[in-house]
């Protein structure tokens, strides 16, 4: 079982875990363990996302508080819808 979820996390990433001798059959059974290894690395970057930033840094540019954020989403979809494909 950990040798599959290393495999995941070495096929998902670019960390340097495999296995040694890994074959056919280890493949398979790797797959099962993708949502795993995706819930691994998706955490910590979800709670470093949503920590607070320390006093003095300017709000993130989605945020609804930065006067950067207030036009920019209607401009890329009307750019995006008029540009011909």
């Amino acid at each position: 079982m950990l040798r599959a979820l290393r495999l995941a996390l070495a096929l998902l990433t670019v960390l340097p875990v495999a296995p040694e001798g890994v074959g056919e059959e280890d493949f398979k059974r790797s797959v099962a363990f993708f949502p795993l290894a995706g819930y691994l690395l998706g955490l910590p970057l979800a709670l470093l996302a949503l920590s607070p930033l320390p006093r003095g840094f300017p709000p993130p540019l989605g945020s609804p508080s930065s006067s950067a954020s207030r036009g920019s989403c209607t401009w890329t979809a009307s750019w995006t819808w008029r540009t011909p494909s």
